[in-house]
């Protein structure tokens, strides 16, 4: 009997806590749920997901690569020696104006 009684309150106080954290206890039920059936869907469509990373790579390559030019070049310009301007070359006026 006291066995009995300490399921029935072991559960009562379950019930209690389920209540007072079902935002939690909902978030955790639907983290499993997706982890199973992303589990699934990576055995069930294996080779449909590697013949998608097979062409990821190349155009993950090609824009990091893209990215890579440009801050090289980015930095090859800011690194390099500025020459003070001539006067007569930042003059406001024209050929045309005269």
């Amino acid at each position: 009997m006291r066995q009995n009684l300490l399921t029935k309150e072991f559960l009562f106080r379950l019930l209690i806590a389920f209540e007072e954290r079902e935002g939690l206890v909902a978030t955790i039920i639907f983290g499993l749920l997706c982890l199973s059936l992303g589990l699934w869907g990576l055995s069930a469509w294996w080779w449909s997901l590697v013949e998608f990373l097979r062409g990821l790579v190349p155009l993950a390559m090609i824009l990091l690569g893209i990215v890579a030019l440009g801050a090289g070049v980015t930095k090859m310009r800011d690194a390099a020696p500025r020459e003070p301007m001539d006067p007569e070359m930042t003059d406001s006026s024209s050929p045309s104006d005269e």
